[in-house]
C-alpha cells in the first residue's frame, strides 16, 4: 500500500509521531512542518528537509518529500508501520537521504512539540483574523484549553550576511546602551554599563546576543521605548536591520523588560520563547548569581540567589545554538 503517495487517511499526529520515529531511526535532519487550512477544515503537513526551511527554521521555503491535508483522527496503524511504509516509498529521495544526520538540538525541540501532539495539541503559526503568532516571533498552538508559545525550532549556525558587518551593530548597541544607562550603578555600585550590561553582552554567543546585552535593560531601567531604542541602533549603525533579524531582537527586548509581564514566574517562562532573549537572561543570571562582587552579600541577596539558580535551571532547558557566526 502507498499510503502517502496516494494520501490515505492520516492524522496530524500520526505525522508528528512519524517524525519522531524517523528521528529515531537516524533521520533527524527531517523537519516537519504543520498549520491548519484557511477553511479550518484540515490540517496541513510537510516532511522536508532542514535546507528546505526559511531562515526562522519551521517555515518552508523549498520542496518537501512529502505533503498532506490531514484530519484529526489517527488511522490507527502502529508509528513503526508508517515509519516502514515511508522509508519503502520515499528510501531513495536525495532529500530523505541526505536527512540521515544528527540533529540533537532540533530533535530535543521537536520531543515538546510530541508531548503536545499526544494532548492532541498542534501547531498554529497561522490565524486568519489577528496578526499571526509566526509575524510575532514565537509558534502559537491550537487545541486544549490555552494557547501555548514555542520558541522557534533551532537552525544551524550560518555566516552573517546583514549590511553592515556584524561588529558594526553591536558597536551601536554598546553606543546607546553607554548613554542611556550613563549615571546608573550596579548593587556592587560599580557603573552599570562597565559593571553588568558589557559582562552580560561579552557573554553573547552571536551578535544578536551581544546586540540585546547590551541593550536588555534598556526600556525597563530607562525612559526610552522599544520603537525609539531600535530606532537608536539603527541610526547608530547607519542602515536597517535584516528583517528576521530585527523581529528576533524586537521580541527579545519586549520579553527582557519584566514590565511586560503580570509577574515573575510569567515573565520567566515566556522569555523561553525567544532564543535570543533565553540566551541574554542566563547570562544576566550569571552575573548576577557572583555575590563576590558584592563587598558584604545581605540576607536578601542570598534569597535573590535561590531563585536566580531555580530561573537559570529552567532557561537552562531552552537555550540553543546561536543563529549566526560572526
Amino acid at each position: 500500500m502507498k499510503r502517502f503517495t496516494d494520501y490515505h487517511s492520516l492524522g496530524a499526529k500520526d505525522v508528528v509521531l512519524l517524525v519522531e520515529e524517523l528521528h529515531k531511526r537516524g533521520y533527524q535532519q527531517l523537519r516537519f512542518f504543520g498549520y491548519v487550512s484557511p477553511n479550518g477544515l484540515a490540517y496541513r503537513v510537510h516532511i522536508a528537509h532542514r535546507d528546505a526551511m526559511s531562515e526562522n527554521g519551521y517555515e518552508l521555503q523549498g520542496t518537501a518529500i512529502w505533503y498532506s491535508a490531514v484530519g484529526n483522527d489517527c488511522c490507527g496503524v502502529s508509528v513503526d508501520t508508517l515509519a516502514d511504509e515511508f522509508l519503502q516509498e520515499f528510501g531513495e529521495h536525495p532529500d530523505l537521504l541526505k536527512a540521515k544526520a544528527v540533529d540533537p538540538e532540533y530533535v530535543k525541540w521537536f520531543g515538546r512539540v510530541v508531548e503536545l501532539a499526544r494532548k492532541d495539541v498542534f501547531l498554529y503559526p497561522y490565524e486568519e483574523y489577528s496578526v499571526s503568532s509566526i509575524y510575532k516571533g514565537y509558534l502559537d498552538t491550537i487545541g486544549g484549553e490555552h494557547s501555548i508559545h514555542l520558541s522557534f525550532p533551532p537552525t544551524p549556525p550560518r555566516p552573517f550576511t546583514g549590511s553592515p558587518a556584524a561588529h558594526v551593530w553591536v558597536e551601536s548597541a554598546s553606543r546607546v546602551a553607554k548613554r542611556l544607562h550613563q549615571g546608573q550603578v550596579d548593587k556592587a555600585g560599580v557603573p552599570y554599563f562597565e559593571g553588568h550590561l558589557s559582562t552580560v553582552a561579552a557573554q553573547g554567543r552571536d551578535w544578536r546576543e551581544r546586540v540585546a546585552g547590551y541593550l536588555h535593560d534598556s526600556t525597563e531601567d530607562t525612559n526610552c521605548s522599544l520603537d525609539d531604542l531600535l530606532r537608536l541602533l539603527e541610526e547608530g549603525a547607519g542602515a536597517q536591520l535584516p528583517y528576521w533579524d530585527r523581529v528576533e531582537i524586537e521580541l527579545a527586548l519586549r520579553l527582557l523588560d519584566h514590565h511586560s509581564a503580570e509577574n515573575r514566574e510569567t515573565y520567566i517562562q515566556g522569555i523561553s520563547v525567544s532564543k535570543v532573549a533565553t540566551a541574554v537572561k542566563l547570562h544576566d543570571l550569571t552575573h548576577n548569581m557572583d555575590l563576590s562582587r558584592i563587598p558584604s552579600p545581605s540576607p536578601r541577596d542570598y534569597e535573590r540567589l535561590e531563585r536566580y539558580k531555580r530561573e537559570f535551571a529552567f532557561l537552562s532547558d531552552y537555550l540553543y545554538s546561536p543563529a549566526y557566526l560572526d
